[in-house]
Formats: C-alpha cells, structure tokens, sequence
C-alpha cells in the first residue's frame, strides 16, 4: 500500500507530464478567419477543409479558428480587420483595394466554360496579379472563382443585345458590370441584392443578373420567371487574403505548408463553385417560364461579344489593365480551347 508521500509525489508527476504534454501540443500560431456566406456555402466548406488539414498537416502548431455567417461583421469589416491584425485572414470583397488588373477576369466572354476559366486562374498571370495583390498588410497566396453572371427577367429572355434595351436591371457596385449594360442600352440600377426580390415584384427594375445559385437560393425565379443563360461575365475573382505580419512571422517551413493548404482549399472551392453552377442552372432552366441558352445558339455568340467588347476598352481607359495584358489573358484561353 503506497504511503501518503508516495501518493502525493506520484499525483505531482502526473501533473506535470499532463501539463508538459499540453505545452509540447499547444498551438504556436493562431489563423482566426472571417467570411460572410454561410456554413454550406462553398466558401465556408473549403475553410472548414482549410481548417482540418492547416492544423493537421502543422502538427497543432497552427490553430485556425474559422468564423462564417458574417459573425465578425461585414466583408468591409472582415477586410480592416485582416488589414490590421485583429483577424489573420478573410475572403469577400474589397479585394479591388489591392489590384486592379484582377478586373481583368471581368472582361465579358473572355471565358466560354468553366474549364477555361479554371485553366487560366492556374496560369503564371493570375499568380503575378496575386503577388502585386500583396500589398498595403495584406498576402495573398492563392485566388479562386465564383459562378458565371446569369440573368432573370420579368418580361421574356434576352436572345440578342437589343432585348435589353430600355430595361431597369438592377447591378452590383461593380464597373464592368454597370458598363455592360450600359453598352446593351439598359439602365442599371445600384442595389443591395437583398432589395433584388420585392424591386421585381413591384417593378421598380424589370431583371437581375448574378451567379445561379444566389439566384435560384434567392428565389428570385419567383419573381422574375425567364432565365437567361448567357455566361456573359466570370464572377469574379476570391482571393484568400492574409495578414502579412502575422504570415511573415511564420518560420519556412510553416509557411509552406499554409501556402499548400491555401491553394489545396482554393481548388476544393472552384470545385465546389463549379458543381453549384451546373446543378442551379439546371434547376433554372427547368423552373423558369421560359429559359434560353446561348451556347446552344453558336451563331448569336459573335452577337453578343461585338455588343459586349467597349467595355474592354473602357476597363483599359480607365487604368485597371492593358490592352497587352488583356491579349496575354485571350493568348491563354485559347492555346488551352484549342488544345481540347
């Protein structure tokens, strides 16, 4: 029978090998994040992955706290605080403070499918858009894509340019947006796009363009019945955006392992991104009143990239790109369309 003494110096070391374990698996870096989509959005999915895989693959030494639903504030919010320092890391808007040649995905039919468009996110060009991105606290280690912009309407399909004359669509804050409709003689209308439903049920605007699965989770079909597929405009892009104190005081090797995870995150995304856009599509092509797809009609597709090309022009005027990046960018997508 162990004595009192023997039990005390027996309980003191469990103690200690219990406290010394927790120290020797204690995290030494933190990656709190912040985006505002919900839980089962492809966003939030892909930094759940992050999540798991940053923490195992560090072996506990990166601890990642993610925060989605917009619990931390507002994507301006979310964006100062990864600025400075308060969170590590964000993704969302307000990217265009950091790199103004990421507008050239914006330019209208640049891409035809989403493999072209997942293709030219790989290439030397957007890696150099993410670097000059780098900037002003921020690091950006990898980029990803959104869903094709799309549009519904309460009065028919657009099958040419001129169906849009005249008409009241509502339009993100966005330039090449608003210019492009201005180029199809319609009148954007600046919106939140939690206004988007009631306005085209009361007729304040006549469409709405987005990606198809904010619109078809949006119900907006409800309110405006006729779907048109034209994949006139790639979303966007989202890149990951990271304090770059707090990943300059990473040592080497942690560093790349969280650049590994941020890029294996980024494709889940695209991934997840992608299979969203083929199944809402369908799911507006058959719920509409009436659905017509461009890329089933070829020979109105030079139509509409006619119509659609002063925007270029207008990007490049307004200093985002050059007309030398934006022939560098056509260059890649079509060495990859004709190497299918």
């Amino acid at each position: 029978m162990m004595s009192k003494k023997s039990v005390l110096i027996v309980t003191t070391l469990l103690i200690t090998m219990v406290f010394s374990a927790n120290m020797a698996f204690a995290a030494e870096y933190t990656f709190s994040y912040g985006n505002q989509q919900p839980e089962a959005s492809p966003r939030s999915q892909s930094m759940l992955w992050f999540e798991k895989e940053l923490e195992k693959r560090s072996d506990g030494r990166i601890e990642v706290e993610i925060h989605h639903s917009g619990v931390l504030g507002t994507e301006q919010e979310m964006f100062e605080m990864t600025v400075s320092g308060e969170i590590q890391g964000t993704r969302g808007g307000f990217w265009t403070q950091l790199n103004k040649e990421y507008f050239l995905i914006y330019v209208p039919f640049l891409f035809n499918n989403y493999e072209e468009w997942l293709h030219f996110n790989k290439s030397e060009m957007v890696e150099n858009m993410n670097k000059k991105g780098s900037i002003n606290g921020i690091y950006i280690p990898t980029s990803g894509v959104f869903g094709f912009r799309n549009i519904l309407t309460t009065y028919g399909v657009i099958k040419e340019p001129s169906d849009l004359e005249g008409k009241k669509h509502r339009a993100p804050g966005q330039e090449p947006v608003i210019w492009w409709y201005e180029a199809m003689g319609a009148n954007p209308q600046n919106m939140a796009f939690s206004d988007v439903y009631m306005a085209l049920k009361t007729g304040v605007i006549d469409g709405a363009c987005n990606d198809p699965s904010t619109l078809y989770t949006n119900k907006t079909h409800e309110a405006a019945p006729y779907f048109s597929n034209l994949d006139y405009l790639a979303g966007g892009p989202d890149p990951l955006m990271v304090n770059m104190a707090w990943y300059e005081s990473l040592p080497d090797d942690l560093k790349k392992i969280f650049d590994e995870v941020s890029v294996e995150a980024m494709d889940y995304s695209n991934e997840l991104f992608r299979s969203l856009n083929v199944e809402f599509t369908q799911k507006l092509i058959e719920e509409s009143k009436e659905a017509f797809v461009l890329a089933d009609h070829p020979e109105l597709i030079p139509v509409w990239q006619e119509a659609s090309a002063p925007v270029a022009g207008r990007l490049i005027e307004a200093g985002f790109f050059t007309q030398e990046q934006l022939d560098e960018a056509r260059r890649i997508v079509e060495e990859f369309r004709n190497s299918k």
